[in-house]
């Protein structure tokens, strides 16, 4: 299976773009880029719904409802928004333009001017943030079964068929430091690059 991701420059350009542009909008940005939440997912979301305290919001996925944990970047970008969310007659999380509840079709057409602002060419539709996000995590190391868990799959084998997928430099540097590890005492190692990674790897 294909993943179609956004790329990180195309990202980071929308990001910026957004928060030059409203609360709301960067905040849906940030979620997005950090949470791997489904555009369906993000919509639902109520203001009983989250608890920023713990960093958490309960989410209508494809398999019913589930938790989202949303990071420091997101708490503190939907505490700025909720600041300025304007009075509506839901409780609906995202307010759109006429005081109802945003749409997945809203969120989809602003990300779209974000992008021509921003001039961002290529994929920047909401699922290519989700698999930009997932591919990440897995590139950091992250266990395929918490992001498996954390994307809301039904199981990890749906995760693996779709971002198992690695170039040549990614096994490459990982067999050499593993390759590494049973023969130097790490210790004792100047901490250059690659022994960093060790290091942080067996805390």
């Amino acid at each position: 299976m294909e993943m179609k991701a956004i790329t990180a420059d195309a990202q980071r350009g929308l990001w910026k773009t957004a928060l030059s542009s409203n609360p709301r909008d960067f905040a849906i940005i940030t979620i997005m880029a950090t949470s791997a939440v489904r555009v369906g997912e993000l919509v639902s979301m109520t203001v009983g719904s989250l608890n920023l305290s713990k960093g958490e919001v309960w989410v209508n996925g494809k398999r019913g409802w589930r938790k989202v944990f949303l990071g420091k970047a997101s708490i503190k970008a939907v505490d700025c928004y909720l600041e300025v969310r304007p009075p509506s007659f839901c409780d609906g999380l995202w307010i759109g333009q006429r005081g109802g509840p945003l749409t997945a079709d809203g969120v989809r057409q602003m990300i779209q001017r974000l992008a021509e602002r921003a001039d961002v060419e290529g994929r920047s539709n909401p699922h290519a943030f989700r698999h930009r996000a997932a591919q990440a995590w897995l590139d950091r190391g992250i266990n395929a079964e918490i992001v498996s868990k954390a994307m809301g799959h039904a199981d990890v084998t749906v995760t693996l068929s779709i971002y198992s997928n690695q170039d040549d430099s990614s096994v490459r540097k990982a067999i050499r430091e593993v390759e590494m590890s049973p023969f130097y005492d790490l210790a004792d190692l100047e901490l250059d690059e690659t022994v960093q990674g060790l290091k942080s790897g067996n805390r």
